[in-house]
């Protein structure tokens, strides 16, 4: 029983660790370490319209499958728990399948963020549009700067 509570405790921090990483912040305001002390090009422009968007997170290598395995590890070792015999074997094994959709299900919802996508003109007259992190609120008519530094553009007021 010791033994099931320090495996137990160790898969939730793995699965803490692994999830804590899920929801990149994209807000005009966040920057990585290697986004810092660059040049940049600053524009003006005006906000012609704005839409709120969903942003995900591209998963990729074992931050893809870091929630369903996690899940399904935890739920296969509750499962195991109920009955004995071959009732414990499909009940870790069921608990396994239930764990793992559960948890792609929560990697997935961690993942993802509000975001706004923000289509305007510059005063040069050339029109883009700009998504991010919904950190700010912009509006039809506002003036704004556009900050471009190493291909990653941020609005700001």
């Amino acid at each position: 029983m010791k033994a099931l509570k320090v495996i137990a405790m160790v898969t939730a921090m793995v699965a803490a660790a692994a999830l804590a990483g899920c929801a990149t912040p994209v807000g005009g305001r966040d920057y990585y370490a290697d986004q810092t002390r660059m040049t940049g090009t600053i524009q003006e422009g005006t906000v012609l319209q704005v839409r709120r968007v969903e942003i995900h997170n591209r998963t990729n290598g074992y931050h893809q499958y870091g929630g369903g395995a996690i899940g399904a590890a935890i739920g296969g070792l509750v499962g195991s728990r109920v009955g004995n015999g071959n009732g414990s074997y499909l009940a870790a094994a069921l608990g396994g399948l239930i764990g793992g959709a559960a948890g792609t299900m929560a990697q997935n919802s961690l993942g993802t963020q509000g975001g706004v996508e923000v289509d305007l003109r510059l005063d040069n007259g050339q029109r883009i549009f700009v998504t991010q992190g919904a950190d700010s609120s912009f509006a039809p008519g506002q003036r704004v700067r556009v900050m471009a530094s190493g291909g990653v553009y941020r609005i700001a007021h």
